[in-house]
């Protein structure tokens, strides 16, 4: 056995709709690290339950390696963990002192998630899509009569709640919307053909609404998967993104060039009869955006700013939709890279003469550099 080999621990499952989500990303880190790093670590996969135990104390079981374990024991087992599971698994690891990799309660990709984050980057003056929320839809009006049913959130009918969500949604901002099934089910769509949105994300279960049927529509097939529902404005502009790192190259908070695919260089028509959100969302190759522009120092800067507002974790992934009249807005964060060779990540990289590993050792290296072997 190398003796000078760290050992990293990957955390995935857990509760809350993040679930499947963790485990598919969580076992793809695995495999990277398995296959690029088996020289300098020792992975070790480990899985919380995502019900809690049948017979008390009733709590959530963890695993190492398939073995059953204590939280109060991984610090004896790993040097370091990387989690991917619920949010709130970081600060029981925080409680026994087990250092970690996390995105804080904005990671995973629940539309909760993405909630908090929109209310969080508000308080610090950063522009975001405007939305709507809208939590699992359960009927329970079966017994009342319409007349007292009317001013009841979740006793409505499904189409009245459709309908009347909808309204609301109307009166605070206008068409086109995006509509976001939760990510972490992965819904599929149920919608016939011809009826109602055009899909960006079949498998992710992402809509474009641009008329107010449409809407109805969308919000309807989202209460059939029994699920919350995020519904946001549709910003035309140009979208571009970059990747932050803490601690490379020699940089407290490194950010690589932006990016941005040819398809999305290019603004909604405004005929939207004719808006295709398929063609529209769909990335072909990248373009690096070249030359010290406002709009691109801008960005840098904002990127920064949001990196190190959030305590400079490891990794970010920001998209941004840059408006000619209402300016720059962040459009999403992710905190998980993609490691894929057909990645925008590896794209990324290679735009500045770097590898993905490069990248994700020195992640590591930052994280575990003031452990002992």
């Amino acid at each position: 056995m190398n003796l000078n080999k760290k050992n990293i621990g990957i955390l995935r499952g857990g509760q809350g709709d993040n679930y499947e989500n963790s485990i598919k990303q969580g076992g793809d880190l695995i495999l990277h690290l398995f296959e690029n790093f088996s020289e300098k670590i020792q992975v070790h996969d480990i899985l919380v339950d995502q019900s809690p135990s049948l017979t008390p104390p009733y709590t959530y079981i963890w695993h190492i390696n398939g073995l059953p374990i204590i939280p109060a024991d991984l610090f004896k087992k790993v040097d370091l963990i990387w989690n991917l599971a619920h949010p709130s698994l970081s600060q029981i690891l925080k409680d026994f002192s087990v250092p970690s990799i996390s995105g804080g309660i904005f990671s995973g990709n629940s539309n909760e998630s993405r909630e908090n984050l929109k209310y969080h980057m508000k308080n610090i003056g950063v522009n975001m899509p405007r939305h709507v929320l809208l939590p699992a839809y359960c009927f329970q009006g079966q017994t009342l009569k319409k007349s007292q049913r009317s001013d009841l959130g979740n006793s409505l009918t499904p189409q009245e709640y459709a309908f009347e969500k909808a309204r609301q949604i109307f009166e605070k901002f206008g068409a086109p919307w995006i509509i976001h099934l939760s990510p972490a089910l992965n819904p599929t769509p149920t919608l016939p053909e011809g009826e109602g949105v055009n899909l960006i994300s079949r498998d992710a279960g992402i809509y474009v609404a641009k008329t107010f049927v449409e809407l109805v529509n969308g919000i309807k097939d989202g209460i059939s998967h029994k699920q919350s529902i995020l519904i946001e404005e549709l910003i035309s502009g140009k979208n571009i993104s970059t990747h932050a790192v803490s601690n490379f190259r020699n940089q407290g908070t490194y950010i690589f060039p932006f990016h941005t695919s040819l398809a999305l260089h290019k603004e909604a028509p405004e005929d939207l009869e004719k808006f295709n959100a398929t063609d529209f969302f769909k990335g072909q190759t990248l373009r690096t955006q070249k030359g010290l522009t406002l709009e691109k120092i801008d960005c840098e800067n904002l990127a920064k700013n949001i990196h190190q507002h959030l305590d400079m974790p490891p990794y970010l992934k920001l998209d941004f939709i840059l408006n000619p009249t209402r300016g720059i807005f962040l459009n999403n964060i992710n905190f998980t890279p993609d490691l894929k060779k057909d990645s925008h990540f590896h794209q990324s990289c290679e735009s500045v003469g770097a590898k993905v590993d490069h990248v994700l050792e020195a992640m590591l290296k930052v994280r575990t550099s003031g452990i002992k072997n």
